[in-house]
């Protein structure tokens, strides 16, 4: 009776297991423009490149380097906040899909990055390539600017 017991008892937790797993989809990284408007701070980038056959990574903090402003009509700036000029800036319209950003610059670039973390203070972003003979992964990470 009691090998019955931890029998039933196992199946009643793996079906918990089971069921909490499955209603979990993609709308649970859906994030909005709401959710990103705003001025982040680039504070930390790592990950790894392969170029012409050697390896290169990297795991750096940074102050001053990069900044993301994200405006609710799906426009946004990327700019040096430590640049004495005021033109020293790229343009940019962005939208998201699911837990993806596109960011499509006006000079023709247009980069995809999956979100891996969005908050009221942090932003989390993943970028792969793979072109020219390069690949490699970066992931960069964002405290919003009050």
């Amino acid at each position: 009776m009691k090998q019955n017991y931890w029998i039933f008892r196992s199946l009643l937790i793996s079906a918990f297991v089971c069921f909490g797993l499955s209603s979990c989809d993609e709308d649970d990284n859906s994030f909005s423009k709401a959710d990103i408007v705003g001025t982040w701070d680039l504070i930390h980038e790592e990950g790894w490149e392969i170029y012409d056959g050697d390896k290169e990574s990297w795991s750096m903090d940074l102050v001053n380097e990069n900044c993301f402003e994200f405006h609710a009509d799906g426009t946004g700036l990327e700019y040096d906040p430590s640049s004495s000029h005021w033109k020293d800036y790229d343009e940019f319209t962005y939208e998201l899909s699911g837990n993806k950003l596109i960011v499509d610059y006006s000079y023709g670039e247009k980069i995809s990055s999956t979100i891996i973390t969005l908050n009221k203070t942090t932003l989390i972003l993943h970028y792969t390539w793979n072109d020219d003979g390069e690949r490699g992964e970066q992931t960069e990470t964002y405290k919003r600017m009050e």
